[in-house]
C-alpha cells in the first residue's frame, strides 16, 4: 500500500510538472527514430534505427509481392512495417530459400502502436542425473 501510494504521488508530480511517463518518452524516441525511415531503405538500414526488442516475438504475414511484419521495439511498443523481397536467396528453380534479407526494401512506411508485448510461458524440463559413482559389476547373488 505505501509504495503503491508512493508511486501515485510521484506520477501525479510528474504530470503536474510536465513532466512525459516514460512509455511517452519511450514513444517520442521511437517515432523520432520511424521518422527517419524512408521507402526504399534497406531491411538492415531500417533495423539499425528500430531494432527489435531481444525478447519480441516476430510475426510475418506473406502478401503476394510484400511481407507484412511486425516486432515490439519496447514492452508497449510495436512496429509495423512492410518490406519487398529483394535479395531473397533462391534455388536453380528460382524457389525461395528464405523469406527475409538484409536487402529487403521498404515498401510502405513504419507505424508505431501501442501495444502491449505478448508473454510467453515456456514449460521448464527437468533433466536428473544420478551422480558418478564406482562402476563396478556387482557380484551375483548366491
Amino acid at each position: 500500500m505505501k509504495t503503491t501510494l508512493v508511486c501515485s504521488l510521484t506520477l501525479l508530480s510528474a504530470i503536474a510538472c510536465g513532466c512525459h511517463s516514460p512509455v511517452t518518452i519511450d514513444a517520442d524516441h521511437w517515432q523520432n527514430r520511424i521518422d527517419q525511415v524512408s521507402v526504399g531503405m534497406t531491411r538492415s538500414k531500417v533495423e539499425t534505427l528500430l531494432p527489435p526488442c531481444t525478447r519480441s516475438p516476430l510475426t510475418t504475414a506473406k502478401q503476394g509481392g510484400s511481407q507484412f511484419v511486425r516486432y515490439w521495439v519496447s514492452e508497449d511498443l510495436r512496429v509495423s512495417i512492410t518490406y519487398d523481397y529483394t535479395g531473397i536467396p533462391r534455388d536453380a528453380k528460382g524457389k525461395a530459400l528464405a523469406t527475409t534479407s538484409p536487402h529487403n526494401k521498404v515498401l510502405v512506411l513504419p507505424v508505431l502502436r501501442h501495444s502491449k508485448m505478448p508473454t510467453f510461458e515456456v514449460n521448464s524440463i527437468s533433466i536428473e542425473q544420478s551422480p558418478a559413482g564406482d562402476v563396478r559389476r556387482a557380484a551375483p547373488e548366491e
